[in-house]
């Protein structure tokens, strides 16, 4: 952290930047809200486009993270991803805070209004629902976070709505080959231990 506070300055160890094990890092990153639930509603924008308008693409971050439907998809996902971050003994730091301290090197700016740039900078796209947003942020973010979920006997209907209709847009089961607790060796722990383990 000395060496990453010199070279990215946001890092500055005494603002709480070093993570207090890998699940924490894993589910502050923030493409797991703003991806999936971005190119989610996205969807029927691409779909439109390719039948009337094929020589023209919507944008994620202007066209779909506008809409109020995505907003509110994202105050419901995050909420159960700061519950399962409180259940780890973490900070339940709110995608837009964890957004600006992953992009920006002023951290005393408004999330918000950061975030509304984002909307004038951002490039057209993705120009495919099958793509990383999805291909790799559902199973291994979204599955992952579900996972912990259950162990932790958390509530996540959101989390796993996003999931269950991404695979079914795709056809493709993203709660089997996605990355759960199982998956990485440590199903068979109970809550306790699995906290122990990760602390230790």
């Amino acid at each position: 952290m000395a060496v990453a506070s010199r070279l990215f300055p946001a890092y500055d160890i005494e603002i709480k930047s070093v993570r207090k094990h890998i699940f924490e890092s894993a589910l502050h990153n923030p493409n797991i809200i703003v991806h999936t639930v971005g190119l989610y509603v996205m969807y029927p924008m691409l779909e439109y486009c390719a039948k009337h308008h094929p020589d023209e693409v919507p944008y994620m971050y202007r066209d779909a993270l506008s809409t109020k439907m995505a907003w509110l998809m994202i105050e419901k996902l995050d909420a159960e991803k700061m519950a399962v971050l409180s259940a780890l003994g973490c900070e339940a730091l709110p995608y837009l805070e964890a957004c600006l301290f992953r992009n920006e090197e002023d951290l005393t700016q408004d999330p918000k209004d950061v975030f509304e740039s984002y909307k004038i900078s951002s490039p057209p796209g993705p120009y495919s629902f099958d793509n990383r947003y999805i291909t790799e942020d559902v199973p291994m973010g979204l599955v992952l976070l579900s996972s912990l979920g259950e162990k932790l006997a958390i509530n996540m209907p959101e989390c796993n709505r996003l999931i269950e209709m991404c695979g079914g847009i795709l056809d493709r089961d993203f709660f089997s080959e996605g990355r759960t607790l199982t998956s990485l060796g440590l199903g068979e722990l109970s809550k306790d231990e699995l906290l122990h383990f990760i602390e230790a």
